[in-house]
Formats: structure tokens, C-alpha cells, sequence
């Protein structure tokens, strides 16, 4: 039922993000009681915010045309009725030529490569393999970003120290240090990632095959 939300033309945009926040919270908790694994091993990666799940899970979208713009346009109950008016199929067109994903003005090569990396590594962690035993962690000065982007994430304090540890983003007292982490990149296994270069977040997801996703 959820999943066939709809909403009448004349509703404003403000008034439907206050009821699809009210839907997906029914949604949520029903969800739990199910035990349903994606929404329980969300709780740990908190991966997908709960804007993002109301947008997979209730027909609700607004298109942006790729210049930073968003029309009021609904896309027509997206899972019932899909992209059907003529203005939500320009909209729709206009918005998918310009894919802000390419566009190096707000992401760049680094992020682009990025995102093709996470697709390529995606369901990649090891079921046998727990440390591969890789010798070339990579040095990275901790600040607030990298506190909470490399949360869970085993580092040395010194290339050569052999003692490894787990970074955690209260760790506030490490910013402004040199810390050597393990990484997928330099993982010693051929088609897989060992759970030490993945990190211990990865360790939470249990037997889902989300890979980079989830973690």
C-alpha cells in the first residue's frame, strides 16, 4: 500500500515530505518487526538516510534538470504510473543529460573514479580470509572528514609498526597525526578484500552480498 502512495496535484511539495516522513516511519516499523535484513543491517551503516528510503520505498520524486534547479514536478507516482506527462518527461530528459556525476565542476575525476571503484569492489569481502597480511598501508593526516569517513577502519601509527588498531570517529584526540591505514586498494587477495584492508565495519553486514554499498 505503501508503495502505491499517491498524492493529489494541487499538494504542495512541503506537505508531501511531511507525510512521507509519517508513511515511513509505519514503513520503518513494520519493516523491524519483520525483521527485514536490509533495514536492520541500516541501522549499523546507516548507508541509506531515511529521505533516501522514502524515496525508494514511497512514489515521491522532484527531477532536477542538472543546473542546480528542481521543478515542483512530481514524477506521476513513480512505481504505478512511472514518467507519463510530457513536462515530467522533459524534465526527466533534460536532468539525464547532464549528469552531475561527470561533471567535474562539482565532482571531478576523483570522485568519478571513485564511484566506478565502489561499483567494480561491489560484494567483494572475503568469507575466508580475515587479515591478508598486506605490508603497504596507506598514509592519510587525520582531520574531522576523515574521522568519520574511515570510522571502522584499521590503521598503524607508523608504516612498520605492526600493531594494528581501530579507528573510531570520537578518536578526536588522533587529528592533525599521520596515521597508515589498510586498504582495499592494496589488499594482497586477487578477486576479493580481506576484512583487515576492508575495515570492521564490514564485519556488521553479516552474509548480505552488498560489498563497498553497505560498508
Amino acid at each position: 500500500d505503501i508503495n502505491n502512495t499517491e498524492y493529489p496535484p494541487n499538494m504542495q511539495t512541503r506537505d508531501i515530505v511531511t507525510e512521507n516522513a509519517k508513511r515511513y516511519k509505519v514503513l520503518e516499523k513494520e519493516m523491524y518487526e519483520r525483521k527485514n535484513p536490509f533495514f536492520i543491517t541500516n541501522q549499523f551503516t546507516n548507508i541509506i538516510k531515511p529521505k533516501q528510503m522514502e524515496e525508494l520505498y514511497i512514489n515521491f520524486s522532484q527531477i532536477p534538470d542538472g543546473e542546480n534547479i528542481v521543478p515542483v514536478i512530481m514524477n506521476g507516482n513513480g512505481f504505478k504510473a512511472g514518467y507519463h506527462d510530457m513536462d515530467v518527461l522533459y524534465a526527466g530528459a533534460i536532468a539525464a543529460r547532464v549528469p552531475d556525476i561527470m561533471n567535474e565542476e562539482y565532482m571531478g575525476s576523483t570522485g568519478y573514479f571513485n564511484r566506478n571503484l565502489m561499483i567494480l569492489t561491489y560484494g567483494t569481502i572475503s568469507k575466508t580470509v580475515y587479515d591478508c597480511g598486506s605490508k603497504n598501508p596507506i598514509p592519510i593526516t587525520v582531520d574531522e572528514t576523515v574521522l568519520e569517513m574511515m570510522n571502522g577502519r584499521y590503521y598503524y601509527t607508523h608504516k612498520d609498526s605492526g600493531v594494528l588498531r581501530v579507528l573510531h570517529k570520537t578518536d578526536t584526540h588522533l587529528i592533525g597525526q599521520e596515521l597508515w591505514f589498510r586498504s582495499p586498494c592494496t589488499c594482497n587477495l586477487n578477486e576479493d578484500c580481506c576484512h583487515v584492508c576492508y575495515g570492521s565495519i564490514a564485519l556488521r553486514v553479516g552474509d548480505l552480498e552488498g560489498g563497498f554499498i553497505y560498508t
